[in-house]
C-alpha cells in the first residue's frame, strides 16, 4: 500500500505542469524537483541542481539570492503558513526567468519539507512592462477608475502634470479635490459617465478642473472599460483642451 502511494505520489509530481522544487527546511538545501522543473531551468540531472542550490540558480542581484531564498523557507517552516513571492531564477543557458514561487509546508514520507511550486510568468511580465511603458509614455492622461467606486487606482506621469497633483496625493481617492466650484460639474455627474460606460460603452464629454494651485482647465474626457488582471476597470483618456 505504502509503495502504491510512493507511485501514486510520483506520478502526479512529475505530470503537474507547474515546476516543484521539494527543500529541506532544516538547510535549506534541494531535496528533489519533478520533470517540469527540469524542462523550466534547462537541466537534466538533480545532482547539478542540488550542487547549485538556490544561490546558483537564481539572478544574484534585487533580493534574489540563496540566504534570501533559506530566509523564505524557514518562515515557511516555521509559521506553516505558505507564502508567495515573484522570483528572478537562471536557466541553464544563462538566460532570466521569472517565476511565480507558492512556498508551502509538507510533509513527505514522514520527513518535514518546504514545496515551492513555481510558474514561469516571464511572459506576463513582459507584458506588463509594455503596459507601463504605455501607460507613462503617451501624450494624454490616464487614470484607471474603479468601476464601482469612482476611486482611482492609477494614474500616469501626463495626469499628475496637467492637475499638479503628486501620483500619491490621488491614489486611493475620489477626484473630489480636481472637481471646480461650478454646480454644472459633480462628482454624481462623474460617477453616471463612469457607469454609462460600464452599461453603455464608451463615452466621450468635456469636463471643467480644477488644478491643484487652483486654476481652472476643461479637458477632453474619454471614458472605457478595461480588463486588467482578470479584473474590470474604467479607463479616463484625458487631453487638456483649454486653450482650444
Amino acid at each position: 500500500e505504502r509503495k502504491q502511494r510512493e507511485r501514486e505520489y510520483k506520478q502526479i509530481f512529475n505530470s503537474v505542469n507547474d515546476a516543484i522544487t521539494i527543500f529541506d527546511p532544516d538547510t535549506g538545501e534541494i531535496v528533489d524537483v519533478n520533470e517540469t522543473y527540469y524542462e523550466v531551468l534547462g537541466y537534466d540531472d538533480l545532482e547539478t541542481i542540488r550542487e547549485l542550490g538556490i544561490e546558483g540558480l537564481s539572478a544574484s542581484d534585487e533580493g534574489y539570492s540563496g540566504e534570501r531564498g533559506k530566509e523564505l523557507i524557514e518562515e515557511v517552516s516555521r509559521t506553516g503558513e505558505p507564502k508567495t513571492v515573484n522570483w528572478c531564477g537562471e536557466t541553464r543557458d544563462g538566460e532570466a526567468i521569472w517565476l511565480e514561487a507558492t512556498l508551502a509546508p509538507a510533509v513527505i514520507g514522514g520527513k518535514d519539507r518546504v514545496l515551492s511550486i513555481q510558474r514561469d510568468v516571464t511572459e506576463r511580465r513582459e507584458l506588463e512592462q509594455t503596459y507601463r511603458d504605455i501607460f507613462e509614455n503617451v501624450s494624454d492622461g490616464l487614470l484607471i477608475h474603479d468601476p464601482l467606486t469612482g476611486e482611482i487606482l492609477a494614474a500616469n506621469e501626463q495626469y499628475c502634470e496637467l492637475t499638479g497633483y503628486e501620483r500619491e496625493e490621488l491614489l486611493d481617492s475620489s477626484i473630489r479635490p480636481i472637481m471646480p466650484d461650478d454646480p454644472e460639474y459633480t462628482y454624481e455627474d462623474v460617477l453616471t459617465k463612469i457607469e454609462q460606460a460600464r452599461e453603455e460603452g464608451p463615452q466621450l464629454f468635456e469636463f471643467k478642473g480644477k488644478r491643484k494651485d487652483g486654476e481652472v482647465f476643461i479637458s477632453e474626457v474619454h471614458l472605457r472599460t478595461i480588463e486588467i488582471r482578470g479584473n474590470e476597470r474604467v479607463l479616463a483618456s484625458v487631453r487638456d483642451i483649454t486653450e482650444r
